[in-house]
């Protein structure tokens, strides 16, 4: 279904919408602008311009490489005021619909709707140019990127990996016809309510052990063994995740090697069968919010030394992701109801093996359960001892593919 949008009843003609078209300073602007947007949202993670700058280098961004995307700001005098990204993977439709599927992304803007409509439409009629009939966003480039908006818990504590936005970008793509296709959900838990949890889940852990499952933390691999074989869970568990694409270990390896410096190595685990094939993951990163953030964005010495000062003052471990291979768990409750006539629920039983080790670490005061889709089976293990349950959505809009291939309407290219 096709969804027209009207325009608002405002359209201010004081705005240019200029595409970037491999314009160097125009890029430099577009990469600015989103660090200077952090500025203005106080609960935002500061982004650093190194990574920022990597989004658009192919030898780094592997996505650059499969796909096409084109990039417009928005400009009002000799003020950028905004920004956006249509991106087409041909992958990304072949892999998860018959539809011509294009990605929406990089968004950032000023709270006025009739910005957000210029902006928003112009990517949208490019996509529609590009013979796309389904478009998706916020993501930037993939979900290995940025991608998803928060929709509520605008004034507490962020996390690592969690979407973070102003309240009205949601809002903004909404009013210009897209719907939440998905959603996901992040659970606080406190130390009580992470013991209340574990309690109801005892018997499908002890269960596992008795039928030789094994829960093998991070720190008995070597650092590019543990990564390989994440990467290869992660390949096969993730596969049917809206918006998932297959990428080399070498790109996986490149972006989870940083990623590495955060991760609890003593926490985060694989899960082995009986047959010591590994089957499943848990991944739980250290809470370095506070060191980031006094990073401000830097990379320099004075940034790092803040950082390191600042280390050891998180006390929330961030149970980021969690994937066990459909199979192993078909297999487990088939295993369990043979032994014990009871089902064994692999997934409560990574939940009590990590949540035990969270428990029995004094440094962690709480813990956050990241970004869980909404439909996952037992998400209730957590949401009903949670002290606070954040959501966040993936939008859709449906609409009509257009035969011809030129520019839209209302774009001023000035090279």
């Amino acid at each position: 279904m096709d969804i027209s949008v009207n325009p608002p009843p405002r359209l201010d003609t004081d705005v240019e919408i200029i595409a970037v078209d491999g314009n160097k300073k125009r890029l430099q602007a577009f990469i600015a602008l989103a660090l200077d947007m952090d500025k203005c949202f106080s609960q935002q993670l500061p982004r650093f311009h190194t990574s920022e700058k990597a989004l658009f280098d192919p030898g780094k961004n592997f996505f650059l490489q499969q796909s096409h995307s084109r990039y417009w700001l928005a400009k009002r005098g000799k003020q950028y005021i905004g920004r956006i990204a249509a991106i087409v993977d041909r992958d990304l439709s072949s892999n998860h619909t018959r539809l011509n599927t294009g990605l929406i992304g990089l968004y950032e803007a000023k709270e006025d709707s009739a910005l957000a409509y210029r902006l928003i439409n112009t990517a949208v009629q490019y996509l529609q140019n590009k013979g796309c009939a389904s478009i998706i966003g916020p993501v930037d480039f993939s979900i290995y990127h940025r991608y998803r908006y928060q929709s509520d818990c605008f004034d507490s504590q962020g996390f690592i990996g969690e979407p973070r936005n102003p309240k009205y970008y949601l809002d903004h793509f909404k009013e210009n016809g897209f719907i939440c296709k998905y959603t996901w959900e992040s659970h606080w838990l406190s130390s009580d309510a992470m013991e209340k949890s574990m309690a109801e889940l005892t018997v499908d852990y002890q269960q596992s052990l008795e039928l030789g499952y094994q829960f093998v933390s991070f720190k008995h691999y070597h650092q590019d063994k543990a990564i390989e074989l994440l990467w290869c869970l992660i390949q096969k568990t993730y596969r049917g995740m809206p918006g998932f694409l297959p990428v080399s270990f070498q790109y996986f390896k490149q972006q989870f090697s940083a990623l590495w410096k955060i991760t609890d190595i003593d926490t985060s685990l694989f899960l082995l069968d009986d047959n010591d094939e590994p089957v499943g993951f848990s991944v739980v990163f250290q809470d370095k919010m506070a060191a980031i953030r006094s990073m401000n964005g830097r990379t320099h010495l004075w940034a790092k030394l803040k950082f390191k000062l600042n280390e050891h003052k998180g006390e929330v471990a961030n149970a980021y992701q969690t994937g066990i291979l459909y199979s192993a768990i078909k297999r487990a409750a088939m295993r369990g109801l043979k032994k014990n006539n009871r089902r064994l629920s692999m997934t409560k039983a990574i939940y009590y093996h990590c949540a035990l080790q969270i428990k029995n670490n004094p440094q962690y005061k709480a813990a956050i359960i990241a970004l869980l889709r909404s439909d996952t089976p037992n998400i209730h293990i957590t949401k009903k001892f949670a002290t606070q349950t954040r959501h966040y959505q993936l939008l859709t809009r449906h609409v009509k593919p257009l035969t011809t291939d030129q520019s839209p309407t209302n774009i001023t290219s000035t090279q």
